[in-house]
């Protein structure tokens, strides 16, 4: 069992939980489900009140669930500030990072580094969860 952060476009949250679900199936486990946040409607605008407290709690929950993952499996499927911030999180803290991206397409320049695992299908995630 693998401890995992998945990270996505908010926009594919619920491709996201679909995939998520999947790696449990195979035996893995979440470490923080973000696609279960509230949306708040003051996002991407400026928040107050009751709408930036659950802005900063679901930053500092996502945050700690990249620092908790044994690994970190980003869906390429849009660009996407959250994953990029998530990405590099994970490479300062040396998680190991696989880009899943159906079009190989990349997200970011960082994509290309030699660390990054690139795959283009659910199955070549499974395979690199095992090694």
């Amino acid at each position: 069992q693998v401890r995992i952060y998945l990270a996505a476009p908010w926009d594919h949250r619920e491709d996201a939980a679909v995939f998520g679900a999947m790696l449990e199936q195979g035996g893995h486990k979440l470490t923080e489900k973000w696609w279960h946040h509230r949306d708040v409607g003051a996002y991407p605008h400026e928040a107050h009140g009751r709408d930036l407290e659950e802005l900063v709690n679901q930053a500092w929950r996502d945050y700690a669930g990249v620092l908790t993952a044994e690994r970190l499996v980003v869906m390429q499927l849009a660009k996407s500030e959250g994953k990029a911030v998530e990405t590099g999180i994970a490479l300062r803290e040396r998680i190991p990072i696989c880009v899943y991206s159906p079009k190989g397409l990349y997200g970011s320049i960082f994509h290309y580094l030699p660390e990054i695992k690139k795959v283009h299908t659910f199955e070549e995630v499974l395979a690199w969860l095992r090694k």
